[in-house]
This record gives structure tokens, C-alpha cells and sequence, in this order.
């Protein structure tokens, strides 16, 4: 995440659960969701290394901004 909210190219592949590499299959979800955005390149295996290496040239990641305030307004709740 500090790569990505600092504007840095990222080529992400997921660890999965089929390989015992985690426990579920977060880590697809997510790249594949900031793979749509543009945050990052995001691969679904090695084997598409060399054609990630290749478009992250000129791969211009959009910038990433946090979005805390709903997260802020729950704890603010919470305390009040």
C-alpha cells in the first residue's frame, strides 16, 4: 500500500489458497481490483511476468487516496 499511495509502479500477483500460500483468496480480489482502477498491474501468475515487465514502460498508475473519513466517522461515533 505505501508503494501504491506514494504513486510508485506496482505489478502485483496474488498468493493463493490453492497453493497453500494464504488462507482464502483476498489477495485475487484486491489485485484484481486495482488492476481496474489503475492503481497497479495486476497478474494472476508468473507466466505473465514478462508481458506485465513490458507495459509497466509506460503504465501510468492513477493516484491512490485513502479514503478515511467513513472509517473516522464510525470511531467518532463510537467514542461520543
Amino acid at each position: 500500500m505505501q508503494c501504491i499511495t506514494k504513486g510508485k509502479k506496482v505489478i502485483a500477483v496474488p498468493r493463493l489458497e490453492k497453493y497453500k500460500e494464504h488462507v482464502n483468496d483476498h489477495q485475487k480480489e484486491i489485485v484484481e481490483l486495482f488492476n481496474e482502477k489503475g492503481y497497479i498491474i495486476g497478474i494472476a501468475g508468473v507466466e505473465q511476468l514478462e508481458q506485465a515487465l513490458e507495459k509497466v514502460k509506460s503504465f501510468k498508475p492513477k493516484q491512490y487516496i485513502r479514503n478515511n473519513k467513513k472509517m473516522l466517522k464510525i470511531i467518532e461515533d463510537f467514542i461520543g
